[in-house]
């Protein structure tokens, strides 16, 4: 070999083919084709120059080897165990493998795996690195809490930032994925100041106490609310920043887990109980448990979903492109929401009262049967379509108060039936029902100007909301559960006005009882930890 062909390589002569790989492929992210088609021709000259000499001393080495017989017996064992290599992994199953160690066994054992990996990746053809290029940049740009220097070191041998060619090996769209996630990686985090060092100072402490052997499950009881909404609430970014890494993150998440299974197991109690005490059968009291087991399931699980669709709305995903979906986030930060949507479920409301008059059977109208049916239908859904659009369009800001706006619109909304008469149009009482909710949430959010009146009229919902603000929405919506348990047990069934007293009770009682019950767990985890 020429010396000029391994100084333009950079690297000094060997038979590492690997190595060799590497170097050309270094040499690449500075040797653009299509700026220098000549250095890009000599280059990719020197580099199979360069293999065919590798290949050529590798033979000869062999040649020249001692045959197999002239080898010492005992090492025949070793021999014929390390010549079977096993099969060439994949990228896909490698980094599966990858998260797994890192899932099951932390940090430290992922970069204990870099070694190995780094091999591996060396020992790839060319031709493949774009498909393993592209399945490490998803996986890194999908988990924002892989260790950084795992990360720094992915990039260092894939060329994520420097690599001129990445849009064309893994495509334009994974490409910045990957280049912003690395960029928020990198950039200058702020300094954590003291108030939010004092928030996440429980999660510290209940840690510290479940390191030291005291689990501290009955105080994760009491605090379960408040340190998972802190928990999902701050991110792995910032809580890393306070010094609780990924794997105090996880096992806090596992404790509080089941601190909200031991809470929703108490609750299970209580209501059995109230149901064997409102019972003259067991059996009954068993059938009113089911039925409110399976109503209240059903009712929070439907708002939980429906609750994020209509914060997200609905989105298209295209091969090769962007995903289509409506700017609703956007829109959400304009100084006219939510007043559009307000307006557009008033106008809802207003044509559903006139409803009854769009009987386009009673017209004479050109046209037949069928067609006269299928405009009558799309009239009568025309204020559904309408109030749907307008409660989009007026739908809170925050995420986390999309289920409570769905599940408050139930009992809101039962109620509004039970005072309408029946010859009421259901979207008029539905669009009041909406028009109530979303107001309340407009006010909460401060997007909404008010006075004491409208403050009054909307606090059910304003209280609502700040139980959910505070200690996350499955417990916002647990004095409706406790109404509902109250009507299954009350024979015969209640009146609205007592439903609503109890659910009014209920939801100042909790508030009041998770409030002291964690003024009294914090004083005690500071006394523990």
């Amino acid at each position: 070999m020429w010396e000029e062909d391994w100084a333009r390589l950079g690297i000094e002569p060997t038979n590492d083919l690997a190595a060799i790989k590497k170097a050309y492929a270094l040499k690449l992210k500075t040797t653009r084709p299509d700026d220098d088609a000549e250095a890009y021709q000599a280059l990719r000259g020197v580099y199979e120059r360069a293999q065919q000499w590798a290949r050529a001393q590798e033979s000869t080495h062999t040649e020249n080897a001692p045959p197999a017989s002239a080898a010492v017996a005992p090492m025949a064992d070793d021999v014929l165990h390390t010549t079977a290599a096993p099969p060439p992994a994949s990228a896909s199953e490698t980094v599966r493998q990858l998260h797994a160690c890192w899932e099951q066994q932390g940090a430290q054992a992922l970069m204990a795996q870099w070694p190995a990996l780094r091999s591996l990746l060396d020992a790839q053809p060319l031709a493949a690195g774009a498909e393993w290029s592209a399945h490490f940049a998803h996986w890194v740009a999908q988990q924002p809490h892989l260790p950084d220097a795992f990360v720094a070191a992915l990039n260092d041998h894939f060329g994520w930032q420097e690599d001129f060619r990445v849009e064309r090996q893994i495509g334009p769209q994974l490409a910045e994925a990957v280049q912003q996630a690395l960029r928020e990686r990198q950039a200058q985090p702020a300094p954590v100041s003291e108030e939010l060092q004092q928030q996440v100072k429980p999660l510290r402490q209940l840690d510290r106490l479940r390191s030291r052997g005291s689990a501290g499950w009955w105080l994760a009881l009491l605090l379960q609310p408040m340190l998972a909404r802190l928990l999902s609430g701050l991110g792995p970014r910032i809580l890393g920043q306070c010094g609780i890494d990924l794997d105090m993150r996880r096992s806090l998440d596992n404790q509080l887990q089941t601190a909200w299974l031991m809470r929703a197991g108490v609750l299970a109690v209580l209501v059995f109980g109230l149901f064997l005490l409102t019972s003259d059968e067991g059996d009954l009291a068993t059938l009113r448990m089911t039925m409110w087991c399976l109503w209240g399931t059903g009712w929070l699980g439907a708002s939980h979903v429906l609750g994020m669709f209509m914060h997200h709305g609905v989105m298209l995903q295209r091969t090769g492109g962007p995903a289509l979906s409506l700017p609703l986030q956007r829109w959400r930060r304009h100084a006219r929401q939510p007043a559009v949507g307000l307006g557009l479920i008033v106008v809802a409301g207003v044509l559903a009262a006139f409803s009854s008059e769009w009987n386009l059977t009673a017209w004479t109208l050109p046209l037949n049967a069928h067609t006269v049916g299928l405009l009558q239908t799309l009239l009568d859904a025309t204020p559904w379509v309408v109030l749907w659009l307008g409660a989009m369009l007026a739908w809170p800001l925050q995420p986390i108060f999309s289920p409570i706006c769905l599940g408050m619109l139930v009992p809101v909304a039962s109620l509004l039936f039970h005072w309408a008469s029946p010859s009421d149009p259901w979207a008029a009482v539905m669009a009041i029902a909406v028009l109530y909710v979303l107001v309340g949430a407009a006010r909460f959010e401060d997007r909404l100007g008010g006075n004491v009146m409208l403050d009054a009229v909307c606090r059910p919902i304003t209280n609502t909301l700040a139980l959910a603000w505070r200690w996350g929405w499955p417990f916002a919506l647990l004095p409706s559960l406790l109404t509902l348990a109250y009507l299954f047990s009350a024979r015969p069934h209640p009146a609205v006005s007592s439903l609503t007293m109890v659910w009014v009770l209920s939801t100042l009682a909790l508030h009041q009882l998770q409030h002291r019950a964690e003024g009294w767990a914090l004083a005690r985890l500071d006394r523990s930890a």
